[in-house]
Order: C-alpha cells, then structure tokens, then sequence
C-alpha cells in the first residue's frame, strides 16, 4: 500500500473493490462485463467536505455520499462502462470520481455514492 498506511494506520478499514470488465454485444445481445473482486484497506469513510456537498445536485441525499482514500487505481463510469463499486461494512458504493495525491504519498481520493436497491 506504499505510503498510505504512514498517514492513517489505525484509520483503515477492510473493504471489498469490484471492477467490472467492458460489456459487448454477441450476435446483437449486451453482455455485461465479468466482475472481479478483491480485498482492499481503504482509510475510514469520511462525510464529504461542505464545498463537495455544495455541488452535489439538488435532492440529493448527504448520507448516501462519502469519501475515502485508496491506493489502488479506481474507475469511475465512462460511457457504457460501469463504475468500480467499493464494499464497505456490507454497504455497497459507487466510485464517482477520484482524483490522485502524488504529494502525499500516490494514493487516491474517492468521491463515492451508496447504490440503493
């Protein structure tokens, strides 16, 4: 995990990370990418800062947004390509955006919203 463990030991949770391959068409009928899933240490989900909810869209709920931080390199949707998901204490959330802390370390900050069923 190179140097994120240096900045926030005791902070880090057990979380599970699924990628989603790319989905294509066969013989004219989508077929979803393949999940793969890992175990990750991920530092404890924080309440987005006063300037991200700001521009969160109106009714958006602040409960279901969080941000964390990771060292892994994490999707977010592009396209038709789903967004990462990040399993944390059974909650599943989906990676909106993330950006890099190469001065602190390389590790990324993620931006994430709780998938309702």
């Amino acid at each position: 995990m190179g140097n994120l463990l240096q900045y926030f030991g005791d902070e880090m949770v057990d979380a599970v990370w699924t990628q989603y391959a790319d989905g294509l068409y066969a013989d004219g009928v989508w077929a979803p990418g393949a999940p793969t899933v890992t175990p990750v240490r991920v530092v404890a989900l924080q309440p987005l800062s006063y300037r991200a909810l700001m521009r969160l869209p109106q009714g958006e709920c602040a409960q279901d947004w969080a941000t964390t931080y990771c060292a892994e390199r994490v999707d977010t949707r592009e396209g038709a390509h789903k967004a990462d998901l990040l399993t944390v204490d059974g909650v599943d959330y989906s990676v909106e955006a993330a950006g890099i802390w190469d001065s602190a370390g390389g590790f990324r900050s993620l931006t994430l919203k709780r998938v309702r069923p």
